[in-house]
């Protein structure tokens, strides 16, 4: 249904945009012979942005997404049972019900946090606080805004998909197959911090929405 609809899409449109290079060779397998356009999409970094002094304080892994299995909160869920000594949050929309399952599976696990179908506000006070943030998502799940929310944050990132995604987040996240890979990542501080402070670079620079507004009214402007 997905493929039908794009490609319906794709036929119709005047100029095509790609949100990264992945998309753009989704589009050429229609065999278009139009404009592609890549505009990264960003975060609004006076919003999505670290506290002070965040990596003075005890670790924090964050998972922010559709409470699913698709999305990886399962996996994540076992991440956390497995390792007490860190600090874990879940955060997310429940489309499926998943909230109460979730509820009973963490009961007792103090060291997990869950605040399902999360507020704006509060979404935004985690992540300025937090330093992990870990995508456990499988199949179809290219560069979702919780990767770009995440990088203003000045949080370092675990990810999964990285055929999907490595135009965007590139050398400066850790890349992984599977949840048992993330343990490894979490004992290495110093590096997270880097790679954290580097994700906050690249926000500033490119993946931000300023940028992207301006690329968008360039774009329209130029087909008038």
């Amino acid at each position: 249904m997905r493929m039908q609809l794009e490609r319906e899409a794709v036929k119709q449109a005047d100029v095509l945009v790609a949100v990264n290079k992945y998309l753009v060779s989704e589009y050429q397998k229609y065999g278009v012979e139009k404009q592609i356009k890549i505009i990264y999409s960003g975060a609004d970094i006076k919003k999505f942005k670290p506290v002070k002094q965040k990596w003075k304080i005890p670790l924090k892994i964050v998972y922010l997404s559709r409470l699913n299995s698709q999305k990886g909160v399962w996996d994540f869920i076992k991440l956390a049972k497995s390792l007490p000594e860190f600090n874990f949050v879940i955060m997310g929309y429940d489309p499926g019900g998943s909230t109460q399952k979730i509820m009973k599976e963490i009961v007792g696990e103090k060291h997990i946090e869950f605040y399902p179908n999360v507020d704006e506000k509060t979404k935004v006070e985690i992540l300025g606080k937090s330093h992990v943030f870990v995508s456990l998502s499988k199949g179809y799940d290219p560069t979702p805004n919780v990767l770009y929310e995440a990088m203003g944050s000045g949080m370092a990132i675990i990810s999964t998909l990285k055929f999907y995604r490595e135009d965007v987040l590139g050398k400066n996240a850790f890349w992984i197959e599977n949840w048992q890979d993330v343990a490894e990542y979490l004992q290495k501080t110093e590096k997270l911090q880097i790679y954290g402070q580097r994700m906050r670079k690249m926000a500033e620079k490119k993946f931000n929405v300023a940028r992207m507004a301006k690329e968008y009214k360039a774009l329209a402007e130029s087909l008038v």
